[in-house]
């Protein structure tokens, strides 16, 4: 009689499905983590935001002088700061004004260029609240492009600022970040203190589709809308 040869029982067994249940629930909780991470400082950049306009608008009227938000695109990471300037007799004058968030090819205009943002910068300092230092975004988060009813171009790089008067008129703006999967449109009133936010998803469809291209189209997208309200 010969030898019984048992054949291996096909499937898995108890403990290799409890550790396979054990990996993706640690994967699940480390993405979730990740997600509400991303969003977390996404929603603690745009609240720094809206409290350093509020608190612009706040500063022009008491001090009766031009207030502005000032963002240095090309930090890392990004900066805001609030500062305050002369009266409301200043203008900002419109060859100026094209220059903010401009980038020139040669080195003379870039001198040109770095000579205007200083003679503009001169006349604003900083509020003592933010004299530490400005704002920085949380990691993670970014400003894609700022576009001003002023400028009414959008601004990807160098600065560009929100101006507030003390009539309690500002500049129109729609700020763009993103983070993670998620780009988010900030549009702020000339005249009202309320701020209205866009969600948009970055959907890659295409492994060869480059993720900052995406986000700048979206940028753009929400700018074209802005322009139209």
């Amino acid at each position: 009689m010969g030898r019984k040869i048992s054949k291996p029982i096909n499937g898995f067994t108890l403990l290799e499905i409890l550790i396979a249940l054990a990996l993706m629930s640690v994967i699940a909780a480390i993405v979730i983590s990740s997600m509400s991470g991303t969003r977390g400082n996404m929603e603690e950049a745009i609240s720094n935001i809206e409290r350093a306009i509020r608190f612009s608008v706040g500063e022009s009227a008491l001090r009766n002088v031009i207030t502005r938000v000032q963002f240095d695109l090309d930090k890392d990471p990004q900066e805001l700061s609030v500062e305050y300037g002369p009266d409301d007799s200043f203008v900002l004058p419109p060859s100026e004004e094209n220059i903010m968030g401009e980038a020139s090819a040669g080195i003379k205009e870039n001198e040109e260029f770095e000579k205007r943002v200083k003679k503009i910068n001169q006349s604003f300092n900083k509020v003592s609240e933010f004299s530490d230092g400005p704002l920085q975004l949380p990691n993670g988060v970014t400003i894609i492009a700022i576009g001003t009813n002023i400028s009414l171009k959008l601004v990807t790089n160098n600065f560009a600022s929100i101006y507030v008067y003390p009539s309690g008129e500002k500049d129109g703006a729609i700020i763009i970040l993103s983070a993670g999967s998620e780009v988010v449109g900030l549009s702020i009133s000339p005249f009202k203190e309320d701020f209205q936010r866009t969600y948009k998803e970055v959907k890659i469809l295409n492994e060869s589709e480059d993720v900052e291209d995406i986000r700048l189209n979206i940028a753009k997208e929400l700018y074209e809308e802005w322009l139209k309200d």
